[in-house]
C-alpha cells in the first residue's frame, strides 16, 4: 500500500513560522502518541526499492538517497555474503563526525509502563555517554499509547529527538509497510539499512521479516544495551555473546580481565562488544510472568566460572517452572504458547522454535562465560 502525499501538511510548513509548525507537531503528538513519519518519504522509498529491484538484482551494500536520508539496501538473499567493515565504513561517512562506536539498543516490543519510562532513558543515557562519540542503532519503528507507555524504540526515539544524537534505523520489509502516518518514529534518524526482498506487488508485509537482519545488526555494533527483551531479543544478545567469543579465541592476551588490551598489540583485531542489560521495568500484573532475556541471562552470572551444561539446564529449567516464553493475549487472557492453534499467528511458534536453537547455541559454546559482571536491575 503507498500513503497519498499531504500536499497540505507541506504547504503548512512552507508559510508558518516555526513555532506554528511546532504546535502543529505537538498537536499530532498528543493524537497519535508520537511523531508521525513523513509518508511522502516513505512513497519515494517504495518507489526507489521497487525500481531497484526492476533495473537490475539488488545487490548488497547499495545506498539511495532520498532528500536528507540515506537507504542501505541489503538483499536478504545474500545477507550473509556481507562485508561487514565495509558496508559500516559507508555508513559512518553519512555522519559529519568521527564515530568511535555504534551502539545497538534492543529490548520489549510491547510498551513499558509509563512511571518507568525516565529510569529507562537515564541508564541508557549513563551507558551511552561512556562511549562517546557514538551513533545509536536500533529498530525504528515505535509503540507509544496516549498514557505514555513506550516500548525501547520508542524510548530509543525520543532520546535521539531530545538530544540530536546521530542514529541509524534498521527496517526490513515488514517494518517498512508499517510507516505509515500514524507510526511513531524518530524525526531526527536520517541513516537506514533496509534488508530487503523483492516486494510482490509492493505489498511489503511479504517480504523480510522482523528478526532477518540480525546478522547484520549485531556486526554492526560495538555496543550492545538491552532493556528486557523477549525471545528476538535473546537471539541478538546470544549473537553478541558469540561474537565476543570468537573474537576472544583470536586474542592472544585470551583472558576475561584484559579484555580490549589485545587490539593495541594486535591492531587488526576487532575489539570485544560491549555488552549490558537491565531488567525489572515491566508492569508488574497478578499472572504469569514472560520472559525476559536480561533477568533469564542473570541467572547464570553468579556461578558462571563453575557453571557446567547440567548447570545450566537446571537454571533453564527452574526460570521456566513460573514463567512462559511468549504468550498472546486475547480478550484480556494470556494464551501460552502451547495453546497455541493454527489460526495463531505462525510467528509465534516460529520463535518458539528459534528460542531452543539458540539455547543450544548458549549451552554448546558455553557463552555464561561471556555475560558480563552486572545487569542493571529496575
Amino acid at each position: 500500500m503507498i500513503y497519498k502525499k499531504r500536499n497540505s501538511h507541506r504547504n503548512i510548513q512552507n508559510i508558518q513560522n516555526i513555532q506554528n509548525i511546532q504546535n502543529i507537531q505537538n498537536i499530532q503528538n498528543i493524537q497519535n502518541g508520537g511523531n508521525i513519519y513523513d509518508d511522502s518519504v516513505y512513497e519515494k522509498l517504495v518507489e526507489n526499492i521497487t525500481k531497484a529491484f526492476q533495473e537490475k538484482p539488488l545487490r548488497y551494500n547499495e545506498k539511495i538517497k532520498i532528500d536528507n536520508k540515506s537507504f542501505f539496501l541489503i538483499n536478504s538473499a545474500e545477507i550473509n555474503n556481507l562485508n561487514i567493515d565495509e558496508l559500516k565504513k559507508e555508513i559512518l561517512k553519512c555522519i559529519p563526525m568521527e564515530v568511535k562506536q555504534i551502539i545497538q539498543i534492543i529490548g520489549d516490543s510491547n510498551p513499558f509502563p509509563n512511571n518507568n519510562i525516565d529510569k529507562i532513558k537515564d541508564n541508557i543515557s549513563q551507558i551511552i555517554n561512556q562511549h562517546q562519540p557514538f551513533v545509536i542503532e536500533y529498530g525504528f519503528t515505535g509503540n507509544k499509547k496516549a498514557n505514555g507507555d513506550s516500548d525501547i524504540n520508542q524510548i530509543v526515539a525520543d532520546l535521539i529527538d531530545r538530544n540530536y544524537y546521530y542514529s541509524i534505523g534498521n527496517l526490513v520489509d515488514k517494518s517498512v509497510g508499517y510507516l505509515n502516518p500514524y507510526t511513531t518514529i524518530s524525526k531526527n534518524t536520517k541513516i537506514f539499512t533496509l534488508v530487503t526482498k523483492n516486494p510482490e506487488n509492493n505489498i511489503w508485509g511479504n517480504g523480510s521479516n522482523f528478526g532477518e537482519d540480525v546478522y547484520l545488526t549485531d556486526n554492526l555494533c560495538d555496543t550492545l544495551i538491552c532493556a528486557d527483551g523477549g525471545p528476538q531479543s535473546f537471539t541478538q544478545f546470544v549473537n553478541c555473546l558469540f561474537i565476543n567469543k570468537q573474537r576472544r579465541e583470536q586474542n592472544p592476551f585470551n583472558v576475561p580481565y584484559l579484555k580490549n588490551i589485545f587490539a593495541i598489540f594486535s591492531p587488526n583485531q576487532k575489539k570485544l562488544i560491549n555488552i549490558y542489560g537491565m531488567f525489572g521495568f515491566r508492569e508488574v500484573k497478578n499472572e504469569t510472568a514472560i520472559f525476559s532475556t536480561v533477568e533469564f541471562l542473570n541467572e547464570f552470572i553468579t556461578d558462571r566460572n563453575q557453571m557446567n551444561r547440567d548447570m545450566a539446564n537446571e537454571i533453564k529449567e527452574n526460570y521456566f517452572t513460573n514463567h512462559i516464553l511468549f504468550a498472546i493475549r486475547k480478550e484480556g487472557i494470556i494464551k501460552k504458547i502451547e495453546d497455541f492453534t493454527e489460526s495463531d499467528n505462525k510467528n509465534h511458534k516460529t520463535k518458539h522454535d528459534k528460542f531452543n536453537e539458540d539455547w543450544q547455541k548458549f549451552v554448546d559454546n558455553e557463552l555464561w562465560k561471556e555475560l558480563p559482571n552486572e545487569f542493571i536491575k529496575c
